[in-house]
């Protein structure tokens, strides 16, 4: 049966397995090694994606630069709608809380655009501006962020 397949033919079929085979080696190669760097470092994935977030932010708005922020993704907006900071958010938004400066700052990735920026305050400072509904900065008991240094 091979013997009537023309040998260009042949020549193509074995080149087109070479090629298989040293793709799949090189796929293998690739996935061990991030594999690898992954099971030696388990936030080094979290901590490459918070350093982009906060690149890409600072790039829209100045961020203080001494002081890293805690970073929270918008996974359930129904809960957030009744604050007023919130009423343009969106599933995958970005919260990024930078305490000591008393800033926070909701971006948008998939726009890459600022959706908004408010003051916080402490709740001995909430106090006397009740009206104009704040968000509260208070102790969390849990909390979902990823601490990471920024890049100066």
């Amino acid at each position: 049966m091979l013997a009537k397949i023309p040998s260009f033919v042949k020549i193509i079929l074995i080149v087109v397995l070479v090629a298989i085979v040293a793709g799949g080696y090189s796929m293998g190669y690739y996935y061990h090694n991030k594999y690898a760097d992954l099971v030696k470092d388990p936030n080094a994935a979290a901590q490459q994606k918070a350093l982009e977030i906060i690149n890409n932010v600072q790039k829209l708005i100045v961020v203080p630069q001494n002081e890293t922020p805690n970073i929270s993704i918008v996974t359930n907006k129904d809960s957030l709608v009744n604050q007023p900071f919130f009423k343009n958010v969106e599933n995958g938004d970005i919260l990024l809380v930078y305490a000591s400066a008393m800033q926070a700052i909701l971006y948008r990735a998939t726009t890459n655009k600022i959706v908004a920026v408010i003051p916080l305050t402490t709740e001995s400072q909430a106090a006397p501006l009740e009206n104009q509904q704040q968000p509260v900065l208070q102790k969390a008991t849990t909390t979902t962020s990823v601490k990471t240094p920024v890049k100066k």
